[in-house]
């Protein structure tokens, strides 16, 4: 899951309490009240993968999403987990927020997160080119954690592998220019997508296929 390389799927944000406490006081509790607004979506599912894989220190956990998706059971770490419509209520007492949905969902709990001085680590694009939000791969530029105020934006899902291997050539030859091609995976449409047959008419006729597909989901991958 290279997306989930910024930050909390990284091995450096669990075991260097550097990169923990420039994150602020409510982050350097021995375990973490973290609220994952998007839990539904492929994105959501992956972070739930690796927090559990990597014995992320959650201790209370919300799962979150939209109201279409309010009931719906989730497991993490063998118990079961009910998910909620997101809102003020249930984000009340995070340390620490997750947020893999639209940019319009980002754009709402973002200043919540700010001005309740939580944390709010936003997969999309909503923050990415704002100056006063740092965009992170920590393996990289860890560093400019320092300098968050209450928002980190993770690059997307081929950014964060391209710029951890130019970085790594880097080190060893100066690079004078780049050139990138990238392909959209199925995995980037939405959850529902990546369970679809990938017969071979659906893929000679992409463009076929996503017109049928229109209205049954569909984004970078958020929870629904």
């Amino acid at each position: 899951y290279p997306i989930l390389s910024g930050l909390v799927g990284s091995e450096m944000c669990i075991r260097d309490s550097k990169v923990i406490d420039c994150l602020g006081d409510n982050l350097t509790k021995p375990e973490l009240n973290v609220a994952v607004i998007g839990a539904t979506g492929a994105v959501g599912a992956a972070f739930l993968s690796v927090a559990e894989e990597r014995k992320f220190p959650i201790g209370d956990l919300k799962l979150l999403a939209s109201a279409r998706s309010e009931g719906r059971k989730l497991e993490f770490r063998g118990e079961t987990f009910t998910v909620h419509e997101t809102s003020e209520r249930e984000l009340a007492g995070a340390d620490l927020v997750f947020c893999s949905a639209s940019s319009e969902v980002s754009k709402v709990w973002g200043p919540w997160c700010r001005e309740n001085q939580v944390v709010m680590i936003d997969d999309g694009s909503a923050y990415r080119m704002d100056d006063d939000v740092p965009l992170v791969v920590p393996e990289i530029n860890a560093g400019d954690l320092d300098h968050h105020n209450w928002i980190i934006a993770i690059p997307n899902c081929t950014t964060t592998p391209l710029v951890m291997a130019l970085d790594a050539i880097r080190q060893v030859a100066p690079i004078s220019r780049v050139v990138a091609t990238t392909y959209q995976a199925v995995s980037g449409l939405s959850l529902i997508h990546i369970s679809e047959p990938t017969r071979p008419e659906r893929i000679g006729g992409c463009g076929w296929w996503l017109e049928k597909k229109k209205g049954g989901g569909g984004g970078g991958g958020g929870g629904g």
